[in-house]
């Protein structure tokens, strides 16, 4: 039985996915021996290592538990699939819950998370550097409520790699390198890796010109109007809204929206065109400067940034603030506040984080940020790291008067200095920015001194199938489509159906640091094997995407290969059915 966060049963429509993936189907699997008992059934030797992964653990079965989701129907779905599959065993009895995303993201992402005895299906959104993958979701200085170290995972050797590859500068020596990191995480299966998917937008071909689907989620809507990446889109008069405005949607509310604070892609999305960093990384991979007019290497470890002139922050009628030129000091303070909060990677991955004693927080980063002038911040970095240009810019530039003593609150109004700013928020319906007038870009790289759409709007749907209809029936300009229906659409003139191989992979963390079987290394090796992720591809995704048996995405093509994540699937998660 599945139940959302209420309590209430919902329809799992379980016998249409089972029969939709065809061997997994409801009537039973070939090469599978029925207990006779009623326990369902296994495959000998994985039923073997099962047994002894419980006894280890001191656990009998069935072990009772629960898969926890958010709202989103594919990954509710790929859940139930994993569900019908540990529970045709003797060894569990799982049912499935969901949460509205802010609950969920609060519950993941707690003090205490390891302690949560649930497995936990969730997507993680990277970028084109390796280490985005593995550090904040491996290492152990990323427990949560630091980052994203959910089920507080500790290996010393995979801390040595990881580190060890932002120390490297050589590129063949750092995917030896993550690639050893990657193995000794997939061998130990802390997760369980489900699939790489891609990043889809569907819009209005009759309303929208010049869309380019960016291939990191967090930054979906750079479409709108990216000048340092030389992308600008616009809308026609057959658009959705007034004129010049594009009507979008997002799967989920906005959970915060200080830079500092805000954990999820959904955030990330809303915010991405209201601030800005020092840097970007543009659609083929390549760093660009962004508030930054130049950037010195000094040597591997120091860096001076010479900032744009003229930089204007948004202005604020709700804290009577009525914004002023950016300067140096503005990005210096905007880095140094993001130690211990739960974004505290994006600067300290780099800038570094001292150790303290246990309970307390460091004062300071590592590094040293000198101010020379207004328009020059030098960067002073502890030690090398290789990923600094990637890595940089997503520690986001707010204004001083943001700090504990200043009049801003960034979770109330986001501030910042992009080509938008905030205009309404409407909880569970709709978020809006408007057009900047005082944005610094000047014409220059293809794109236009002044944004053609003046208005984005995104519409909270949570339900793909109502995105869907949103934009069939013109209600929206562009819409994340359900995987179902996207071939349907590319046969349809009247929409445009854009995609890129996405920074990400979808995970079912396991509760290893709980009191569960799970503490147990054979057990989530064998449920690696229980987890069928080609016909869950077929029968949720319609074909769209790729089995996932180790944490780099394609994306990342130079520290990871097609062959490396086959090995990794043979070795480690094959779908027992497909060995």
């Amino acid at each position: 039985m599945a139940r959302n966060d209420s309590g209430e049963r919902v329809d799992t429509n379980r016998r249409r996915l089972l029969q939709a993936m065809g061997a997994a189907g409801a009537v039973g699997l070939a090469g599978c021996s029925d207990t006779g008992d009623g326990g369902g059934y296994f495959d000998e030797e994985l039923g073997q290592q099962l047994a002894d992964g419980f006894e280890e653990a001191g656990f009998e079965t069935p072990w009772k538990g629960q898969i926890i989701t958010n709202q989103n129907p594919e990954r509710v779905q790929w859940a139930q699939v994993i569900q019908e599959e540990l529970n045709k065993t003797e060894f569990f009895d799982v049912e499935l819950n969901q949460f509205e995303w802010t609950t969920y993201v609060g519950r993941v992402l707690a003090e205490d998370s390891h302690k949560d005895e649930s497995l936990i299906a969730l997507g993680w959104s990277a970028g084109w550097d390796p280490d985005a993958y593995v550090r904040n979701l491996f290492h152990s200085d990323q427990f949560t409520p630091a980052c994203c170290n959910v089920n507080h995972f500790s290996d010393p050797e995979v801390d040595t790699l990881i580190d060890d590859g932002t120390a490297t500068t050589d590129i063949d020596e750092r995917a030896d390198i993550y690639q050893s990191a990657q193995e000794s995480i997939v061998s130990a299966s802390p997760m369980a890796f489900i699939r790489y998917g891609e990043e889809i937008d569907a819009y209005r071909a009759a309303s929208v010109n010049g869309w380019s689907t960016y291939p990191i989620n967090g930054g979906k809507y750079y479409s709108v109007y990216a000048p340092w990446a030389g992308q600008n889109a616009e809308v026609t008069s057959d658009n959705a809204g007034d004129e010049n405005e594009l009507i979008a949607t997002m799967s989920a509310d906005v959970a915060n929206t200080d830079p500092t604070a805000m954990n999820d892609t959904t955030s990330s999305m809303s915010g991405n065109l209201i601030y800005e960093g020092v840097m970007g990384v543009d659609y083929d991979g390549n760093p660009q400067l962004m508030l930054a007019e130049d950037l010195e290497q000094v040597s591997e470890t120091e860096y001076v940034f010479t900032l744009r002139e003229g930089v204007q922050f948004h202005a604020s009628d709700e804290y009577d603030f009525d914004g002023r030129e950016m300067t140096a000091e503005d990005v210096k303070f905007s880095w140094e506040r993001y130690l211990g909060t739960t974004r505290e990677a994006d600067v300290g991955d780099w800038l570094g984080v001292p150790d303290t004693p246990e309970g307390e927080q460091p004062e300071s980063f590592e590094g040293n940020l000198t101010v020379e002038g207004d328009y020059t911040l030098r960067v002073e970095l502890p030690e090398v790291y290789a990923p600094f240009q990637f890595s940089v810019g997503a520690a986001l530039v707010v204004p001083r008067e943001a700090g504990e003593d200043g009049p801003l609150d960034l979770s109330q109004e986001p501030i910042g200095t992009g080509p938008y700013q905030f205009d309404q928020y409407d909880p569970d319906e709709l978020y809006r920015i408007k057009r900047f007038e005082d944005h610094w870009h000047d014409g220059s790289n293809g794109v236009p001194e002044t944004p053609p759409i003046e208005t984005v709007t995104f519409r909270i749907i949570t339900e793909s199938s109502a995105r869907e209809a949103a934009l069939r029936g013109g209600d929206v300009d562009l819409a994340q489509p359900p995987q179902g229906s996207v071939s349907a659409l590319q046969d349809e003139s009247d929409f445009t159906v854009t995609s890129r191989i996405a920074g990400g992979f979808d995970m079912l963390i396991y509760p290893m640091n709980a009191d569960t079987p799970f503490q147990n290394e054979k057990v989530r090796l064998a449920v690696n094997r229980l987890i069928d992720r080609e016909g869950i591809i077929e029968a949720v995704y319609n074909g769209i995407g790729t089995p996932a048996y180790s944490p780099i995405s394609p994306l990342a093509g130079s520290f990871t290969s097609e062959e490396f994540n086959q090995r990794m699937g043979n070795e480690y998660s094959r779908y027992y059915q497909r060995q």
